[in-house]
């Protein structure tokens, strides 16, 4: 939407994901920038997780990305999206801790980037998953791709996926470990 028809909009939000520090319920002021020209206006709207966030950004010129979040009572961590324009802001909350019984080793066993990604999602390990099977779920929970890591980092091609919200999760037999990711 274009207030003054010279001006030319070109729409960035700044980071592209915002990690929710925790599980719990509430308000995170400031968590992306909108960068836009000014005379541009802009409305940040949920397109994905409409049921647990609430956005009421929106802004003449550049400007900051606000939510509310309600507190996610699963065992998984859950992603929403807000779109502003033709840019993407990727919204992850973890799961409840005492819920899953993930020691916050198990957390940290596993890296992915880039996220989002468009072609190769890099994934790191610590040596507990470097044989470990892996499998990643759209956000039906529909399994679209399953394999086993050969190591500690490894690239896996996402680049016949839709664009879309994907959750990977690592399992050694033993333990296992999820994150989500978005593919562009």
């Amino acid at each position: 939407m274009i207030d003054d028809p010279k001006v030319s909009c070109d729409y960035e939000i700044n980071p592209a994901i915002y990690n929710c520090p925790d599980y719990l319920a509430g308000t995170h002021n400031n968590i992306a920038i909108v960068n836009v020209s000014d005379g541009c206006v802009w409305d940040a709207e949920v397109t994905q997780g409409g049921n647990w966030i609430v956005c009421n950004s929106d802004g003449n010129g550049s400007g900051t990305i606000d939510i509310t979040v309600i507190e996610n009572s699963a065992d998984t961590s859950r992603s929403g999206i807000i779109i502003v324009e033709t840019e993407t802001l990727l919204i992850v909350q973890p799961p409840d801790p005492w819920l899953t019984g993930v020691s916050s080793i198990t957390n940290n066993a596993l890296k992915i980037y880039p996220n989002p990604s468009e072609q190769n999602l890099t994934v790191e390990v610590m040596e507990g998953f470097a044989n470990a099977n892996f499998t990643v779920f759209d956000v039906t929970g529909r399994q679209v791709l399953t394999g086993k890591l050969t190591g500690i980092k490894q690239d896996l091609s996402v680049e016949n996926l839709t664009m879309g919200m994907y959750t990977i999760r690592l399992d050694n037999g033993q333990e296992s470990v999820t994150q989500p990711f978005f593919k562009n």
